[in-house]
């Protein structure tokens, strides 16, 4: 689960990559996602996905991350739910965050706790 979580943060920041700027900065707009935070998404899905893969090492390390995860994908709903989108636009930030908790709960506080 940790790996797939970390490998969706890469593909998402991929993706972003291929992704017209236009079509993105059209979408951040509708959700009213000041620009400040704009250039710290690809950033923060990066070093999450570099952070959730050490932490299979470093549970410690894991488990912060997976927090941040958590904060940041449960923000990401919110916004979606603030412009008054289709609820099913929220899913994969929801599904995500879940993921996160969930490994935070089956990987990294187990391997706190031993």
């Amino acid at each position: 689960m940790v790996v797939g979580l970390a490998v969706a943060q890469l593909t998402d920041v991929v993706a972003a990559q291929l992704v017209s700027p236009e079509f993105i900065g059209d979408h951040l707009d509708h959700l009213g996602v000041p620009p400040t935070l704009r250039r710290l998404l690809s950033p923060i899905k990066a070093t999450s996905s570099a952070g959730l893969l050490l932490g299979l090492l470093v549970p410690e390390l894991g488990a912060v991350t997976a927090v941040g995860l958590i904060g940041y994908y449960g923000i990401a709903v919110g916004f979606h739910l603030r412009t008054h989108d289709s609820p099913v636009s929220a899913v994969p930030a929801a599904l995500l965050g879940a993921a996160a908790a969930a490994a935070l709960k089956k990987r990294f506080l187990p391997a706190l706790a031993a």
